[in-house]
């Protein structure tokens, strides 16, 4: 729903009223966005360019080779402020960087680059974004235990070099467990699921060097006892 006066405009977006000032007058169609988004987000069609545009998220370290990042872009027109991020275009100035329409950015090669998103002709202010390699990588719990058909989830961090900054890197190494039989990795990045009884070793592997990897154990147990609880209870007709 949108709904317009002659000073301010008003923008209701999933029950939020959103209030800028001195925009272009609203029509039906071809207006400052041509559609809003049942979610509350905008559907990424526009036809006023913004007074600016920022990214608004960044990664508080450096990225891991292989690491991928999801950025976010705002712009502002007047005092209304909207989440461009599938509506802008995105660029890095370097390949160390790759980014794609939506702003989800992968680490490709170590390196320093310039991040920017823009919209209809305005740029944000640029994004250094740097990608480093791994040193080391350490996979936690060092020791798991489950049993048949329970999962456990591991996480792999990553120590980056020259940095030294550790960063979480479990989707973005390579995943592999001794025994497959034993216990079985995915579908998700780190989560291992007990298939008989046994143990196996869990490694995760940076996918640009080999050389780089760290373990984990995981032992299949069989289950010894059960206790059931509350031990004794009175029920009459229709209670539970």
């Amino acid at each position: 729903m949108r709904t317009a006066t002659h000073g301010l405009r008003l923008v209701i977006i999933g029950g939020l009223i959103l209030i800028a000032a001195a925009l272009p007058a609203c029509r039906r169609h071809g207006t400052l966005q041509d559609h809003f988004s049942d979610s509350g987000g905008s559907s990424g069609v526009f036809t006023v360019p913004p007074d600016s545009i920022t990214i608004t998220s960044a990664p508080g370290t450096p990225l891991a080779v292989g690491q991928r990042f999801q950025f976010a872009a705002t712009a502002r027109w007047g005092l209304l402020l909207l989440d461009v991020t599938t509506a802008a275009q995105w660029s890095s100035d370097d390949p160390a960087l790759a980014v794609d329409s939506k702003g989800l950015g992968s680490a490709v090669a170590p390196g320093t680059a310039l991040l920017q998103a823009s919209l209809l002709g305005v740029d944000s202010p640029q994004l250094p974004v740097t990608a480093e390699a791994i040193a080391s990588i350490s996979v936690t719990p060092a020791a798991g235990a489950v049993t048949i058909g329970t999962t456990q989830q591991f996480t792999a961090l990553a120590t980056l070099t020259p940095s030294g900054a550790v960063v979480d890197a479990t989707s973005a190494v390579l995943w592999s467990g001794s025994d497959p039989a034993v216990a079985s990795l995915g579908p998700a990045a780190g989560l291992a699921t007990g298939r008989t009884l046994g143990s196996v070793s869990v490694t995760a592997q940076d996918p640009a060097n080999s050389g780089v990897w760290g373990t984990a154990s995981l032992s299949v147990e069989g289950i010894a006892s059960l206790a059931v609880t509350p031990t004794g209870r009175l029920l009459v007709p229709g209670a539970t």
